[in-house]
């Protein structure tokens, strides 16, 4: 038998956790982009339309969102929350199409599970508080993934070309925001163009759709090919550079289970067991979605995520061996999450709402509810709204330039201070010295804490102990990023004897 119907107050019950769910991780977002120092990448972009526009022709120009950025700042000002508000109301949009989207399970124990997989990475979190592309290209791959559930589900209406085109332009509008989702366009490419070509059963060819197909990958490609332009012209400055040239499993698969754990260090025990359940389940998706293509009349609807996953598994193995092109790492394997979780949702259902077998729909909840679990706890576990992955070390930037002005108007006041710091504080300290109006702070340079005569040195604390220079006064410390604060006190000419 299939999963029994549940009754309305039950129902009514499931959705009132996924909406309280979905208001609340939304107003964690609200609060991290308010209260999050700017990082070193955002700091970056904004300088794009500031201070250093030859950043334009770097890979941080992350288009989409450099413009809507932009945008922000002009009407609404250089906070923080500003020009990261495009990205939190793409949050809105992630978590709509994840609430749309498990609204079509029948299982209410399926869409808690999958409202958890869909929602609770932290990695994938991070951004969606963040001023990067990230945040928004996984908002428009989750409405692309929606809008093709709807076309497949409309099959017989002539609407369902319209859901087809869109889900497209949403792909499109994700590469936009980040050329990482490229490896996820190219898949919907082909799975649209499959929906076009055939009938109901997704297995006998139609005329029909043959014109729409044609426009729709003659548009798509002469818009890859301009991306890809454009990736080239990157690959030629070096760019492109962040990424692995060890292996998909090690550099992909484990770089994300490393992030989503928020770990820094790795545990190899642990992120190969885990990297080994995913790849099972790829595996497992691959082959449950190519069965019934050979078996059966009609191929269900959950072998095009099922497709669309191993696809995009494939490509980049498929450009490294060609290209030499590096896997996709932590952030930029981000469209991976949204997609396994589809796929897996979309098996799970289909599995469940068979009336023929009961067992097999009993283990893909299994499954989904041993990864729900394991996502649940690691949130529970390690989530923490003052820090990110990534760019955990810009925690205290906005605190430590506050300290310095206290500590400069007792004993530097009335003239303009240098600050020595580690290369990576460099874009978002020089944020905040354009944007709070810090005329008291020389610009901040990447040359190192031994390269100049500076009043202040903020760092990391070996590199902070290990300098040779006349005293340093201790003015705070950070456990959390392992960083130091520190007047230089030097000796009064004075008092030096020749």
């Amino acid at each position: 038998m299939g999963v029994a119907p549940q009754s309305p107050a039950v129902r009514r019950l499931v959705w009132a956790i996924l909406l309280a769910g979905a208001v609340a991780l939304l107003a964690t977002s609200a609060y991290r982009a308010a209260t999050f120092p700017f990082t070193h990448d955002e700091s970056l972009s904004f300088a794009i339309f500031n201070w250093d526009p030859g950043q334009g022709a770097t890979a941080n120009n992350h288009l989409l969102n450099t413009l809507l950025m932009q945008g922000c700042a002009q009407v609404f000002g250089h906070s923080e929350f500003a020009l990261r508000l495009p990205n939190l109301l793409a949050h809105v949009l992630y978590l709509v199409g994840t609430l749309a989207l498990l609204r079509r399970c029948r299982s209410m124990n399926l869409r808690l599970a999958g409202f958890v997989i869909l929602n609770l990475n932290l990695l994938a979190l991070d951004f969606f508080c963040l001023a990067r592309g990230y945040g928004l290209a996984l908002a428009f791959q989750m409405t692309s993934l929606l809008l093709l559930a709807r076309a497949c589900e409309r099959r017989r209406q002539p609407a369902f070309r319209t859901d087809v085109v869109l889900a497209v332009l949403a792909g499109s509008l994700a590469v936009l925001a980040n050329f990482a989702f490229l490896n996820y366009h190219l898949p919907l490419l082909l799975a649209s163009a499959w929906l076009l070509l055939t009938d109901a059963s997704l297995r006998r060819f139609q005329r029909e759709g043959l014109p729409a197909a044609v426009a729709l990958l003659g548009a798509s490609g002469v818009f890859v090919g301009a991306v890809l332009f454009r990736m080239l012209q990157l690959q030629r400055l070096g760019e492109l550079y962040f990424g692995g040239n060890t292996g998909f499993v090690p550099d992909t698969v484990i770089g994300l289970v490393r992030s989503a754990r928020y770990a820094y260090t790795a545990s190899p025990a642990i992120e190969t067991t885990a990297a080994a359940m995913i790849i099972g389940t790829v595996v497992a998706l691959a082959l449950l979605g190519a069965y019934p293509c050979f078996r059966r009349r009609k191929v269900p609807l959950f072998a095009l995520p099922a497709a669309l996953l191993t696809a995009a598994v494939l490509l980049p193995v498929l450009q490294h061996l060609v290209f030499q092109t590096l896997y996709p790492k932590e952030r930029t394997a981000l469209f991976y999450l949204p997609l396994f979780a589809t796929a897996l949702i979309a098996a799970v259902d289909w599995l469940t709402r068979r009336p023929d077998r009961r067992w097999p729909g009993a283990l893909g909840l299994a499954l989904i509810a041993g990864f729900a679990a394991v996502l649940g706890w690691q949130f529970a576990r390690s989530f923490d709204p003052h820090t990110c992955y990534t760019w955990r070390y810009d925690a205290h930037n906005d605190a430590v330039l506050r300290r310095i002005d206290q500590d400069r108007r007792i004993h530097r006041p009335d003239r303009i201070v240098r600050l020595g710091i580690n290369w990576m504080m460099e874009p978002s300290l020089n944020f905040y010295r354009v944007t709070r109006g810090y005329d008291w702070l020389a610009p901040v340079t990447r040359t190192g804490i031994d390269s100049g005569d500076y009043d202040y040195i903020y760092a990391f604390a070996p590199e902070v102990r290990a300098g040779d220079r006349d005293r340093h006064t201790w003015l705070a410390a950070f456990p959390d990023t392992q960083t130091m604060l520190v007047r230089v006190d030097r000796v009064p000419e004075a008092s030096v004897r020749p």
